[in-house]
């Protein structure tokens, strides 16, 4: 059966043991009670369960500049680009880096799989043809030199609910 709800992911509106995945898709950058979607997650998922976690790194420089721009300027740019306005959330970054997630994990019970940074093509930056490259000089950079992995602006997670 196919079925979605909206709902606060502090509490998810299913019983315990539900699921066999959950999924956070540009998810965790909107909560507000980290500790409680992570405790709800491993309430809802099935013993060996998966939590497949994509967010964006507060470590790249484009979330820090995101961080630090107000909500009215986000909604006026994503209507700039034909997204509506109602679908554009407030953003807290609690947990937007691998340590916070190694963290949430743990306190919730949660164990850790893999936990991947990646950067690929700078789309962020398609603004003009000298932004672009300049977005493609970092994404260069970032993936060549491992010291810089850190700044790769998305994080691939895969959380699991041990047996």
């Amino acid at each position: 059966m196919d079925e979605s709800k909206v709902a606060d992911a502090a509490y998810i509106p299913y019983p315990g043991e539900t699921f066999d995945i959950v999924f956070a898709c540009n998810l965790l950058e909107h909560i507000i009670d980290p500790d409680s979607t992570f405790n709800e997650v491993f309430r809802v998922l099935k013993a060996g369960g998966v939590f497949l976690i994509k967010t964006p790194n507060k470590n790249h420089f484009l979330i820090r500049v995101a961080y630090l721009t107000p909500l009215w300027f986000h909604k006026w740019f994503n209507k700039k680009r034909g997204r509506a306005e109602v679908d554009t959330f407030p953003k807290y970054y609690k947990v937007n880096t691998p340590a916070s997630i190694n963290k949430l994990a743990k306190k919730s019970g949660l164990r850790v799989c893999t936990i991947d940074l990646i950067e690929g093509r700078p789309e962020y930056m398609r603004i003009n043809v000298f932004t672009y490259i300049l977005g493609f000089i970092y994404e260069r950079l970032v993936n060549l030199v491992p010291l810089f992995k850190t700044f790769r602006i998305l994080i691939i997670a895969e959380l699991f609910k041990p047996e």
